[in-house]
């Protein structure tokens, strides 16, 4: 096995590793696992290509799963037509001007105004944490 790595140019294994993890390495393919499992060889292609993305990609399908959900969650975000932006503490002087202008109705909207950064999207939540839930300030729904 270690001369198979060494021939793919991979790095040898030091412990017992799945064919899986070793799909997961970079200059590894579906193709190549053959070599470990011959078996394999009689897989049909269009079933190997679609294992090998899924397992290839599996951290960032995930990754992208929870963006998703996290936008969700920030469309439920309502913001009140009167929320003060000057006084959010945290918003650079354009995204104060911005945001006062299109006056966006959740958190979701406000993240797809143009310059709007991630960092000024927190700096909302935490204004809207201080003034608490139970304020008219912040509406989930």
């Amino acid at each position: 096995m270690i001369d198979q790595l060494k021939s793919l140019g991979s790095t040898p294994i030091k412990n017992i590793t799945s064919l899986a993890q070793l799909l997961r390495r970079y200059e590894i393919l579906f193709e190549h696992l053959a070599l470990f499992s011959p078996e394999l060889d009689e897989v049909d292609e269009t079933v190997f290509e679609e294992a090998e993305t899924r397992i290839k990609y599996e951290g960032y399908i995930i990754h992208q799963q929870k963006q998703v959900e996290k936008l969700k969650k920030m469309e439920n975000v309502r913001l009140s037509e009167e929320l003060d932006y000057a006084s959010v503490y945290g918003l650079t002087k354009e995204a104060k001007e911005k945001l006062s202008k299109v006056r966006p109705m959740s958190l979701g909207q406000a993240s797809r105004i143009s310059g709007i950064t991630p960092a000024a999207l927190m700096a909302i939540q935490i204004h809207l944490k201080k003034l608490g839930s139970g304020s008219n300030k912040l509406q989930s729904g």
